[in-house]
């Protein structure tokens, strides 16, 4: 703010102090015009806004509601979850059908879908409607299906990793095999989605970044309290992860493995577990430590791709990742929905089909 007014504009802030000379007087119990020095100290908006979404997420909270969806809804608290609603879509990567995006905002706020309201069963994998609701609200279809498009899902959120990583001149690769000295059955043991070469890494080892997602709102989640416990999924998602690398850790012995295993365990909310927020800070650090001295970090100034929203590093690979999970989750259920609607319906739907 201070490089603003001093660069030249005028004397505008000589005569901000002028002006807060001349109002600042009287009877006034507080100064009416601020200094600079006072303006410069003011907390940011974000921060000031804080307080107030906490007392909101709290009142939301006390609602009554079932166990699901309480476990959405703290979910949806946590860092990473919707940020896909800031998203501007002046680019290709922040725009989506208007019918996937009303299906995005109905999963967001945990309706159930109108267009489901027929179903009785899923068709993939057999499961029943129940109390839990997961079929008319679209959950199922995206993460507790066996034929859903989980693998679908968690690509997108990986390949937007991987161009993040290009994007900084790191020499990133994708679904690398061949890492384990033993584990080499036709490549079957990747241990990796998604590669970074030592170079980039704080430490003195290659990170194998492994993207994993799980539901908050699944029986399983449930049980360990994740309508209680923020992230209690997520970080039960990491540790089964960790737990399956220490298996293969102990078939290699002695051989040291060349990489550190990193697993990005999301909820499907798109929160980030605490693990993977740690990360994602270790990202921002390089991105920050490798820029030029004096360079910008506005994309725009930069020519890069932005938006008014998205316009440095954190924010528009948070955009981008956070959209393209949601997105591809909505368009799942849409299609699934369709598959899944009494014979007689699915003429009524066809349209919500998804390409």
């Amino acid at each position: 703010m201070r490089a603003w007014f001093d660069n030249d504009n005028g004397g505008f802030e000589r005569a901000l102090n002028l002006l807060a000379e001349k109002v600042n007087t009287g009877d006034a119990p507080d100064p009416v015009c601020p200094s600079l020095a006072a303006v410069e100290s003011m907390p940011r908006q974000a921060r000031l806004s804080e307080e107030i979404y906490e007392v909101q997420r709290k009142k939301l909270m006390q609602e009554t509601m079932t166990r699901q969806d309480r476990a959405w809804r703290l979910s949806c608290s946590q860092f990473g979850a919707g940020t896909w609603l800031l998203c501007i879509p002046m680019l290709d990567r922040f725009r989506c059908k208007s019918n996937v995006f009303k299906i995005m905002l109905q999963m967001w706020l945990g309706l159930l879908l109108p267009m489901a309201e027929g179903i009785s069963s899923c068709v993939g994998c057999g499961a029943l409607a129940d109390r839990s609701r997961a079929l008319l609200n679209g959950r199922h279809f995206t993460t507790t299906c066996k034929k859903g498009r989980r693998n679908i899902i968690h690509d997108v959120r990986r390949d937007v990793i991987y161009e993040m990583y290009k994007s900084l001149g790191i020499g990133a690769e994708k679904e690398v095999g061949g890492l384990y000295a033993v584990l080499k059955k036709n490549g079957e043991f990747r241990p990796a989605d998604v590669l970074v070469p030592e170079s980039a890494s704080d430490g003195d080892k290659a990170l194998a970044l492994d993207v994993t997602f799980t539901d908050p709102t699944s029986k399983t989640s449930l049980e360990k309290g994740s309508d209680k416990v923020p992230l209690k999924a997520a970080a039960e998602a990491h540790r089964k992860k960790m737990e399956v690398h220490n298996r293969h850790v102990e078939m290699e012995a002695p051989v040291e493995l060349p990489f550190e295993k990193v697993p990005l365990a999301f909820e499907n909310t798109g929160a980030m577990g605490k693990e993977t927020q740690q990360w994602w800070q270790s990202v921002l650090k390089w991105e920050s430590e490798h820029r030029g001295v004096g360079e910008t970090s506005s994309r725009m100034q930069l020519g890069l791709e932005h938006t008014w929203s998205a316009n440095n590093f954190a924010t528009f690979w948070l955009q981008s990742m956070s959209m393209a999970h949601f997105r591809e989750q909505a368009e799942t259920v849409l299609l699934w929905v369709n598959k899944c609607q009494p014979q007689q319906n699915v003429g009524g739907v066809g349209s919500h089909c998804c390409d």
